[in-house]
């Protein structure tokens, strides 16, 4: 029987066995080697949506952060009008209470979504003249703002994100409310369940029925309502001038020197 030291000896000189390397352990091979490491990942992309929720007309922006580019959503040509950026700020709704920013069939406009919710947002009033359903203004304001999402993102991911190539997105909102009103608790909070709802049903492809919307408005005034695609922490209810003056400051259009403030017709600012 061979001496074992000659065989250890012999297997070493071989290559097979390096010091220290188990006796069992199978010989190195090329398929065993280094691999190379998987390319990074690209940064994720932050985006941030802006709706400046006016009386008369609605406009949004996205941006990405922190200073990125930002892009003028159009609303208003998307709608078929005549100004590109603006979108009425109207809802049809139907008998059933199905709603629509397009006039379809049986039904009528509610014009005064952001004066509702301002006035008395928990409390049911009859939607339109003729018709005998009474709905909350933050179920019609939900309704609206949850259809401009729908289009926003769809927009956003034909026209805007391709320019960032394949990056996973990560999305964040901030809805403007009036400055006077931002201390009055019971406006905010309104504006601030109409946010979380509005992006949580933005999300989904189910019909904007004011029945459902309104379930989905109720669920999104608890803490700890879960709004699909990110955390309600990434929801914001900012003043319409702060919101107006931090986006006018981070554009590629703004001007040296001192600015005036002044009211827009639709309710925000403009510098």
């Amino acid at each position: 029987m061979p001496d074992w030291k000659d065989k250890l000896e012999r297997l070493k000189a071989g290559g097979h066995l390096g010091p220290g390397a188990a006796a069992n352990e199978p010989p190195p091979s090329r398929a065993n080697g280094p691999r190379a490491a998987p390319p990074p990942k690209p940064p994720v992309l932050d985006l941030c949506l802006g709706l400046d929720f006016g009386t008369s007309a609605t406009k949004a922006v996205i941006q990405a952060l922190p200073s990125g580019p930002a892009f003028a959503v159009p609303l208003g040509r998307l709608a078929g009008c005549a100004e590109v950026y603006l979108a009425p700020t109207r809802l049809w709704v139907a008998p059933n209470g199905a709603t629509s920013r397009d006039a379809m069939g049986a039904g009528g406009w509610v014009e005064d979504l952001k004066a509702r919710l301002m006035r008395a947002p928990w409390v049911s009033q009859v939607a339109m003249v003729g018709s005998v359903r009474a709905y909350r203004p933050v179920d019609l304001a939900t309704a609206y703002l949850a259809s401009v999402i729908r289009q926003t993102k769809v927009w956003c991911d034909r026209a805007a994100r391709p320019r960032f190539g394949d990056r996973d997105v990560t999305w964040s909102m901030n809805l403007g409310i009036p400055a006077r009103d931002f201390d009055a608790v019971e406006i905010q909070s309104a504006f601030r369940a109409v946010a979380r709802a509005a992006w949580h049903l933005g999300a989904a492809a189910s019909p904007l029925e004011l029945d459902q919307v309104a379930k989905c408005v109720d669920d999104a005034r608890a803490h700890t309502f879960a709004p699909a695609g990110l955390d309600a922490s990434m929801i914001e209810v900012v003043p319409e001038v702060a919101a107006g003056v931090a986006s006018y400051a981070r554009s590629q259009q703004r001007r040296p020197g001192p600015h005036l403030n002044r009211p827009g017709f639709c309710g925000g600012s403009n510098l």
